[in-house]
């Protein structure tokens, strides 16, 4: 299965986004190079007071709060079926 990781990188709303969001893209990528995840730059994920935020596909589970050194370590985790509950946050979707 193909994991899709989204890191919002979505300035217009709130900086922080693309301040945090674009290298956090670039550190997730390229640690996650030689594995079966896609990570892709995204707009907008309601998060931005979480800034930086990542959605992962297809579950749908959205991580907050991260940076440069953990975010590669918690999509590998996800990658690997593990989840850090720490720093999950709902996107404002009601499940």
């Amino acid at each position: 299965m193909c994991i899709r990781d989204r890191v919002c990188t979505h300035g217009v709303r709130d900086a922080c986004c693309a301040i945090k969001g674009r290298p956090i893209a670039g550190a997730v990528a390229k640690a996650l190079a030689s594995s079966d995840v896609e990570v892709l730059e995204c707009s907008h994920l309601n998060g931005h007071r979480f800034a930086g935020t990542a959605l992962t596909l297809p579950d749908g589970l959205c991580y907050g709060r991260l940076d440069q050194s953990d975010a590669p370590k918690v999509m590998k985790a996800h990658a690997e079926g593990r989840v850090w509950p720490c720093l999950l946050y709902t996107s404002g979707h009601r499940r």
